[in-house]
This record gives structure tokens, C-alpha cells and sequence, in this order.
């Protein structure tokens, strides 16, 4: 994920450049992602994500097949990792529209229905002695390409943007059709474009993100040169149009990496 906390994923077309040639009556909901970042406990990974695997598994298929959700997937911090990474897990949870609201009450029907034994609040008990939940975030798909699977390693790509309009252009018509060419020549299995929706405001430190996901630990280290693509997919543009464009538009201030633990959709 070129960045969130993102982060994280799924991968659906929301893009707003195609919404504005549908008609309004026709128009698709966009896609919502709602990720949250927590730091471990010394010792207390291992524990999580099987209070993950047990617990919130089962709840993420039930509201799935309820068709309250589209995708769920817990993620582990690989880089930088430690204490410099500000989180040593990714919550995300994909919506087809915006998040709805998530209350005691309503989590507690929708563990009962899914077949959970364990109430609301051992739960939430248990959930808190492992970690410190360190932000929620709520960002909306802008572009989208291929798929995130199961135990996929991925780029987190924070990013600042300055114009917004031309950054959705950017992403939409230089940057998809890229990615689009990598995951079919299989340097990627997905790539994912988001916009910060809340929290909101100057203040914060990073307004968009992208998710770039490979299959493998090896790939993300035999990447062939970017440049090739940019040629084949946008032969009029180059070099220096290609890195002017983006660097008009937005800063990249941060790339993590993340693996899947759990997923599902």
C-alpha cells in the first residue's frame, strides 16, 4: 500500500471519475473501508489473532453473508515493525457503503447470531489486556485493481495529497492502468486507491492512501522497473511527465508492510 493505516483492504471500483458519467439514478454505492490500528502487548500477538481467528472470524462471515459487509481481514506489521511502527496490527473491514453504526447492543445480536459463545464484553475485556487500539479511520475506494488474497504481503503508501481533483485523476487515468498491466504480467495481485473520509481536517498527518499487494514475500524483491510499464501503458509520456505529475500532486510520506493473517469476503 506507493499509503494507511491504513490501510487495508478491499478491492472494489469506486472510483469517483466513473460515478460522474453514470446517471444519478443509476449510480453505485461507493465502497467504504473502516481500518483500525492497535499496538500488542509485549508477548500478546499470538493470543490476538486467535481471539481473531475464534471471535471476530466468525462475526466478519456472518455479517458478510447478511450483506451488511463485503471483506474482513486482520493484518500483521512487517516493516518497520517494533517500536517505531505505529501499528502491529490492521483491522479493515470493507463496506458497501458508508460504515453503519456499531454499537455494544448491536455487536452483541450480531455475535449471538453468528454462533459466538463469547458475550460482548469478555470479548472486548479480552480484546484490551492484548492490545491499545491506537486509531479507526474511515476511507473511501477511489481506484481499484485485482485482488488482495489470503497471506498476501502488501505496501501501506501514506500519502499527503495537495490537489485533490487532479490526485483522483492521477490514480484513475495514469496510475490504474499501470497496475492494471503488473497484475496481469503478476508483479502484483492488487492495488487499492483510498481518500481519508473521517477523521477529517488540516491536521491530519496523511489525507489518502494506496495498497499495492504481491503474492509473496519474494516478489515484492523482483520487481521489474516501473519505467517499462509507464511506456507500455502511456507511450506519449515520459520519464520526467510520469514523476512531475505525481510529485505536482501529492507526497508519499510513509510505506509500511503488512502480511494478512486472516481474511474474508
Amino acid at each position: 500500500m506507493r499509503l494507511n493505516t491504513i490501510v487495508l483492504p478491499v478491492l472494489l471500483a469506486g472510483c469517483l471519475g466513473s460515478l460522474l458519467t453514470v446517471p444519478a439514478a443509476a449510480q453505485p454505492k461507493p465502497v467504504y473501508l473502516r481500518s483500525t490500528c492497535v499496538k500488542a502487548n509485549t508477548g500478546a500477538g499470538a493470543e490476538y489473532e486467535k481471539l481473531h481467528a475464534d471471535v471476530y472470524l466468525k462475526l466478519a462471515h456472518y455479517r458478510i453473508k447478511e450483506g451488511a459487509m463485503l471483506r474482513y481481514a486482520l493484518s500483521r506489521a512487517v516493516l518497520p515493525g517494533g517500536e517505531q511502527s505505529e501499528c502491529d496490527y490492521l483491522i479493515s473491514y470493507t463496506y458497501p457503503g458508508f460504515p453503519p453504526e456499531l454499537t455494544p447492543a448491536i455487536t452483541a445480536k450480531n455475535l449471538k447470531a453468528a454462533g459466538v459463545t463469547m458475550t460482548y464484553d469478555a470479548m472486548l475485556a479480552k480484546s484490551r489486556s492484548l492490545v491499545k487500539q491506537v486509531a479507526t479511520r474511515i476511507f473511501v475506494v477511489r481506484a481499484n485493481a485485482g485482488t488482495i488474497g489470503p497471506d498476501a504481503y502488501f505496501h501501506v503508501n501514506r500519502m499527503k495529497v495537495k490537489d485533490m481533483a487532479a490526485w483522483l485523476k492521477l490514480e484513475n487515468e495514469i496510475w490504474k492502468p499501470i497496475m492494471e498491466a503488473r497484475i496481469a504480467d503478476g508483479q502484483l495481485t492488487g492495488w487499492t486507491s483510498y481518500s481519508l473520509v473521517l477523521p477529517g481536517g488540516s491536521a491530519q498527518p496523511f489525507n489518502a492512501a494506496t495498497v499495492d499487494a504481491y503474492p509473496n514475500w519474494d516478489s515484492m524483491g523482483a520487481q521489474k522497473p516501473l519505467s517499462g510499464y509507464v511506456q507500455k501503458v502511456h507511450p506519449g509520456m515520459t520519464a520526467a511527465q510520469f514523476n512531475e505529475a505525481g510529485a505536482n500532486v501529492r507526497d508519499l510520506l510513509l510505506r509500511e508492510v503488512f502480511k494478512v493473517v486472516l481474511e474474508a469476503h
